[in-house]
């Protein structure tokens, strides 16, 4: 008997404010490829377009409060619907990414350039600011994404040979890739997944095919293919989707490279800097970036990229400065010309003037003190204000992963990944290698404790040469700790080396993986095993402590059976909550339930964390969660004596444990622990009552200049507001500069006796400050007694300042300053620190 094949649909609202752009379309795509039946997304009576294929979705161009319809057909079209539609309300809502909103053709943007800046002799060219900073380098030209005169001569082989060339280059970029991403981080893996969905998307594939069997040639096939899609998303009224055409763009070429014409590399044709360096293209892939000398790569100039784009992300986690939206940027300047890069307002001066170029080295460096300053605050171990300390260490993989957090103030390496030693090659590391490996992360960690988590292999983390047999659910099978009884010999090689590294700095050593208070024992009998071979071998071995992951709910509920067997306990939490929510952290189609903020499992980490510390252990936390700064206040509040985190949140991590009250974390974790949903708890913490008071004073001498060469009235107040900026008094000096000009346009603030004091209110102020900066050389003010300045006081208060105190200090300044001993006693101050004692002592200030 036949019938009609089996269809079910689910109408909705796009819930997105940046409309259904690639990573909520991958998610999307993900949730459908479970079920068998076939689901099309259509909007206005379309036909639609397959939900497996992204390029094919965000080219769709949804946008925000767009009526969508999902339609499934097959066997199982039901099933798939009801779970697509629990997806669309209850996952889709969340995986937006706010966009940064461009300002608009930037040639129509009001810009205001200090007085200082104004140089007949620069060029100057404005974009859009997309990374702040300050960049001085050569210029050096990149082209984007084209076709070689060679690709284009080519002659078009069979059209079996020229597909069979095709299907080997896509092949050959997807290994690329997810090798690639095995081993990077953050945004850079995040960006290698999103390629490789792209080059193995099948609309994408079935537009080269086509093209192949129409006569061209492989390599063309891909270029015309992917500017197809480049083409169509960039007509979508998104500016969002817009700026994903560059990574249709970039596949095309790690594609193309790939292919008879091609260039044979990922990062297209070779740049290489060899001095400090600015790059000016219309386009730059984020191969090409990853593949460019960082210590030389100073600025970035380009013209057809978004804010958005993913070498704009990839740039700024670099920290490199980038100004985009440029129109025609190879022609601004010519290859090995000077050129400085305003990231902080999107602004590129050529061959700057010496002014110009002294601007923006006092800019740079105010960044850079500012940069500084964060990590001298995070260079000690800090506490809450009410003095519970909580360390913050680093997750690594790698000596140059450690190094990045120890510069930026990691109390120590809270988690090794070792098994990345073991992936992506033959045969296992042996002994000696691998102790070289171990020895060089310990001493970069300078004396801080190392953990050490020995190999987590199985799961998503298959190794060829141990030829493993295939699991219907390898991430409930043979991984971690239950995969050394049968390879016992590489856990003892791996032991010895860790306990040789021992010897030079404090090392511990955790298991993955463990379920019961047996196999906890039988792991530190190995320990011990290990060190007694290497004391028969004349090895000196080092002291180690022994603990293990908290990844496997069942472990929850015997902590004081493992208390009697562990020195201490990291809790995994990517694991843990996978497992105790039984929800697949990959699939989409559960997020929600997976999401670490649910209050059960905040429960259990709270159950954890007071049996462990009822039993004396030292217990930390390393999964994502503990680098989530937004879930700070339940990590405080649970009371950790460590969370590990990637090297870059280990500043903005400690400054937020300074400004926390430990017993208002408490009170948040157990306000946590009563909410029913994700959502009541991510409400929870968005309020700042987890915060505990601050206060800091409006002068002191970290803001006095005793001795400026400024020589014009601009270049001291531009020197004045870098000092506020240098000491995170304000969070950018351009809109504090306009406003103190604003006045001084309006009077002269040069009271006489060779004192001025420029004022304003600014969004960009921080905290109320007071910045003195004194003139080596006095300077024309046009004063009221027309006699020069020797003495020039910043005062600044936030815009949200509703008091005027500002104007009530400066009044008081005023006055006091009509007084002869008032002013003598400024005059004379030697010392930054006599300075600020006379102004405190004279105007009573806090």
């Amino acid at each position: 008997m036949s019938g009609a094949t089996p269809r079910a649909q689910f109408r909705f609202v796009c819930p997105l404010p940046n409309g259904m752009h690639a990573r909520p379309a991958s998610l999307l795509a993900d949730a459908a490829r479970g079920f068998q039946s076939v689901v099309r997304l259509t909007i206005d009576d379309s036909a639609g377009v397959d939900v497996t294929s992204v390029l094919s979705v965000v080219a769709l161009d949804v946008r925000h409060a767009q009526e969508c319809t999902l339609i499934a057909e097959g066997d199982d079209a039901s099933v798939a619907i009801h779970a697509l539609a629990r997806f669309v309300t209850e996952t889709l809502p969340s995986v937006d990414t706010p966009t940064i909103h461009g300002r608009g053709p930037e040639s129509e943007r009001a810009v205001w350039l200090s007085p200082v800046l104004m140089s007949p002799e620069s060029k100057t060219f404005v974009g859009v600011p997309a990374v702040g900073g300050i960049g001085f380098g050569e210029a050096v030209h990149v082209a984007g994404f084209t076709l070689s005169a060679e690709a284009l001569r080519a002659v078009p082989c069979s059209v079996a040979d020229e597909l069979g060339a095709l299907h080997a280059a896509v092949e050959a970029t997807r290994e690329s890739l997810t090798t690639r991403a095995r081993g990077a981080r953050g945004v850079e893996a995040e960006l290698l997944r999103a390629h490789m969905a792209i080059a193995t998307d099948t609309a994408l594939s079935a537009a080269m095919e086509t093209h192949v069997r129409g006569g061209a040639t492989a390599i063309r096939a891909v270029f015309e293919a992917c500017e197809g899609f480049a083409q169509r998303l960039r007509s979508a009224e998104s500016e969002y989707i817009r700026e994903r055409a560059s990574d249709v763009g970039e596949v095309g070429m790690l594609l193309m490279s790939r292919l008879p014409g091609g260039s044979g590399r990922d990062d297209g044709p070779g740049v290489r800097l060899g001095s400090p360096s600015v790059i000016l293209g219309e386009t730059l892939t984020s191969h090409q970036l990853m593949s460019l000398d960082r210590e030389h790569l100073h600025g970035l100039v380009l013209g057809g990229v978004g804010r958005t784009s993913h070498v704009v992300i990839l740039a700024r986690s670099f920290g490199i400065p980038t100004v985009v939206g440029m129109r025609e940027p190879r022609s601004i300047a010519r290859a090995g010309e000077e050129v400085i890069v305003d990231g902080e307002e999107g602004r590129v001066f050529v061959s700057p003037a010496a002014g110009v170029r002294g601007y923006f080295e006092r800019e740079r460096n105010a960044i850079i003190h500012g940069a500084e300053r964060t990590r001298d605050t995070a260079r000690g171990r800090v506490c809450t204000i009410d003095g519970q300390s909580i360390e913050v260490g680093v997750n690594a993989a790698s000596e140059a992963e450690v190094h990045e957090g120890v510069r930026n103030g990691a109390d120590g390496v809270g988690l090794v990944r070792t098994e990345f030693l073991f992936l992506d090659r033959n045969a296992p590391p042996n002994e000696n290698e691998q102790f070289e490996t171990y020895s060089s992360i310990v001493r970069a960690a300078e004396g801080r404790p190392v953990l050490f988590r020995t190999i987590d292999i199985g799961g998503d983390k298959p190794v060829a040469y141990m030829r493993l047999p295939r699991e219907e659910n390898p991430f409930l099978g043979v991984r971690g700790l239950r995969l050394y009884a049968t390879h016992e010999e590489l856990l003892r090689t791996q032991l010895r080396a860790m306990l040789r590294a021992a010897t030079l700095g404090s090392v511990k050593i955790m298991a993955p993986m463990v379920s019961t208070p047996t196999e906890a024992s039988w792991f530190r009998d190995r320990v011990d095993d290990a060190q007694r071979s290497l004391e028969r071998d004349g090895v000196h071995v080092g002291e180690v402590s022994i603990g293990m992951m908290i990844e496997v709910p069942s472990a929850t509920t015997v902590m004081d059976q493992f208390c009697r067997v562990m020195d201490f306990f990291s809790i995994g939490t990517n694991d843990l909550c996978q497992y105790w929510s039984a929800a697949d952290r990959g699939n989409a189609g559960v997020a929600s339930l997976g999401d670490a903020r649910q209050p059960s499992f905040v429960r259990l980490l709270r159950g954890i964390v007071r049996e462990a510390r009822r039993h004396g252990r030292w217990i930390g936390v390393c999964g994502e969660m503990a680098g989530d700064a937004a879930i700070l206040p339940l990590m405080v509040g649970l009371g950790v004596d460590e969370i590990s985190v990637a090297p870059t949140s280990v500043g903005v991590l400690k400054s937020m444990v300074l400004q926390a009250s430990g017993e208002n974390c408490q009170s948040v974790l157990e306000e946590a622990c009563g909410c029913e949903k994700v959502s009541e708890v991510a409400e929870l913490l968005a309020r700042p009552g987890w915060r505990g008071g601050s206060s800091m004073p409006i002068v002191d001498p970290s803001l006095v200049a005793m001795r400026s060469e400024a020589t014009t009235k601009a270049e001291a107040i531009h020197e004045a507001a870098c000092v506020l900026r240098a000491t995170g008094r304000l969070s950018s000096t351009r809109p504090v500069e306009q406003a103190a000009w604003a006045r001084e346009e309006t009077y002269s603030t040069g009271l006489g006796h060779g004192f001025a004091i420029p004022h304003c209110k600014s969004e960009a102020v921080v905290h109320p400050s007071l910045a003195i900066v004194r003139l080596a050389t006095p300077i024309e003010w046009g004063s009221l007694d027309e006699q020069p300045v020797s003495i020039v006081m910043l005062l600044v208060v936030p815009s949200s300042d509703s008091a005027g105190s500002h104007m009530k200090i400066f009044a008081r300044l005023a006055r006091r300053l009509m007084h002869e001993s008032f002013r003598d006693r400024l005059r004379a101050a030697e010392s930054a620190e006599g300075l600020v004692g006379v102004l405190r002592e004279e105007l009573e200030l806090s």
